[in-house]
This record gives structure tokens, sequence and C-alpha cells, in this order.
């Protein structure tokens, strides 16, 4: 397991470097779970569905230690890494770790899992690629994966910069555009073979309200990977009165995005949509809905 010292000089587990770099600029710097009125208070109950190695669980005890959180994390290999997290950083904390995921229904599902890309780890990755914006040039997904790595990478980041700038300069783009696709097309070959079907277990959100006898929800962050569509199907009825915020990461597949929009509306949440400064997540349709009861 993988030790990195992040930018505030906080110790963590991880599986990939540059997956936490990217989740610190994203949860730490960019705010993005604190956004549009969305609060975490004192004494809050706040539910992370896909909480990965833990950086929003760290985060949210950063604002208020005395929280009570439950995390919920399918992938066995991530889930561990979780624990290693909240064991070193949040031991004696009201924190509750789930090895499963919040769907519809209960069943065990096949996910798909890449060691080197956790964030991807779900059971749509073929769907997915339904949302991406189609025609997009070559040239511009470099661009826009260069400049996302600059921004999460502050060791690396005059270098990202510098192959930015070269690649506008038309006399120096091949040589640049050579240079950098022969390595990132090795480590897509790499990533390709070293990606694994696993089954991960699954159950209804309010499964997990029953056998917990929670009272309340403060704040539910989804980010679960194409099934943030099931896990809200997953709160029966008389449970929606218990959620007073969610943040949740949405893939726009088929008009998903305005089909959420409007079915928070109607549970009577006041909704806004919103995109993080991702230039990966503009080529991908992937946007974020803050949602607080009116």
């Amino acid at each position: 397991m993988k030790k990195l010292v992040l930018p505030n000089q906080l110790a963590i587990a991880t599986l990939s470097n540059t997956e936490a770099n990217i989740l610190y600029h994203e949860i730490f710097v960019a705010g993005s779970y604190q956004k549009h009125g969305v609060v975490v208070k004192s004494n809050d109950c706040v539910f992370d569905i896909g909480a990965n190695i833990g950086m929003f669980a760290l985060y949210a005890h950063s604002l208020c230690p005395d929280i009570k959180l439950y995390a919920f994390e399918p992938v066995l290999r991530i889930f561990e890494v979780l624990q290693q997290n909240v064991t070193d950083h949040l031991k004696g904390k009201d924190i509750h770790l789930f090895n499963t995921g919040l769907s519809d229904k209960q069943e065990s599902v096949a996910f798909q899992y890449t060691p080197g890309l956790s964030m991807t780890a779900g059971r749509y990755s073929e769907e997915l690629k339904k949302g991406v914006q189609k025609n997009i040039s070559l040239y511009k997904w470099l661009q826009a994966l260069l400049s996302d790595f600059a921004k999460s990478n502050h060791r690396f980041n005059s270098i990202l910069n510098g192959l930015i700038k070269g690649l506008q300069i038309p006399i120096l783009q091949l040589l640049l555009l050579i240079i950098i696709l022969v390595p990132l097309s090795i480590y897509l070959i790499f990533l390709k073979f070293t990606t694994q079907t696993i089954t991960c277990r699954l159950e209804p959100l309010s499964a997990v309200i029953k056998e917990n006898s929670i009272s309340q929800i403060d704040l539910c962050k989804i980010d679960v990977e194409g099934s943030e569509w099931d896990v809200l199907q997953g709160i029966a009825t008389d449970d929606w009165s218990l959620f007073k915020q969610f943040i949740i990461e949405v893939h726009d597949m088929d008009g998903r995005v305005m089909q959420m929009q409007n079915y928070l509306e109607q549970k009577g949440f006041e909704v806004i949509v919103d995109q993080e400064d991702w230039e990966l997540h503009q080529l991908m349709n992937i946007y974020t809905i803050y949602a607080k009861r009116k």
C-alpha cells in the first residue's frame, strides 16, 4: 500500500499518487463539496456513497470533527485503503465503514476495476461511453488531459504547462505529440490488461437506513460512476423526508442530468447543476448536482 504526503502535510495511504492528487485538488483545493449553499455542520449525519480511499471523509472531518459519517465502498481493495486512512487519521471518530455499494435492490454484480485507475471502478463502464462528446480530436483530448494533470500535480506543474504551450506552436506540435503519445499509449495498454472483473455486493439505501436506525441524513454525497440513478431509486418513499442535502456526480447519458434535476425538485429540493473545473469532465459530460431541501 503506497503512502503519499499531501500538500497539507497529511500522509495518506493510496493506490495511486496521481489519483490521490486529483482527489485532493477536487475536494480540498477546489472545494467541490462546499458550494451553492451545501454545507457540513457540527453533529451532522453524512453519507459518503462511493467513498474510494476516504478523501472526502478526511475533508468532512477537518471541517467538523464531531460529524457522524457512513462511508460505502464496494471494491474490496479500495475499501482496505479506506480502512487504513480511517485507522490512521480518524480513529475514535463516529465513522461507520461498509464494504458494499448502494443500488435500487440487493444483489451481487460485476464491476470493472483497474488498480491504477480506481476512481473509474463500476458496473456501467461501457454505458458511460454514451455520455462522452463525439468527434473530439486527439489534440483536444491531450490538451484537456495535460491541463487537468497540471492542476492536480504541483511537482510537475511547470513541465505540464510547458507541454500545453508547446502544443500550440505548429513547428513543435508533431514532435510533442509523439513524445506524449508513446508513453501514454503504453500506459493505456497497461491499464487495459490490468483491468479486472470483480463481484461487488449492493443493497438499497433504505435498507441501510433501517438497519442503522438513521433518523436524518444532513448530507448525502454520491459519486458512483454511472450508478447514481440506481442509488436514488433505492430510497423508499417514506425515507425521502430524512434527506436534507445532496451532492451527486452525474454522467449525462440520455438526458440523465435533467431527469435527476426534475426528480429531486419533485421531492422538494432546490437544485443547482454545475460542472467542476476539470476539462475532461467537459468532454465527458460529467456534472455535479447540488440539492438542498426547500
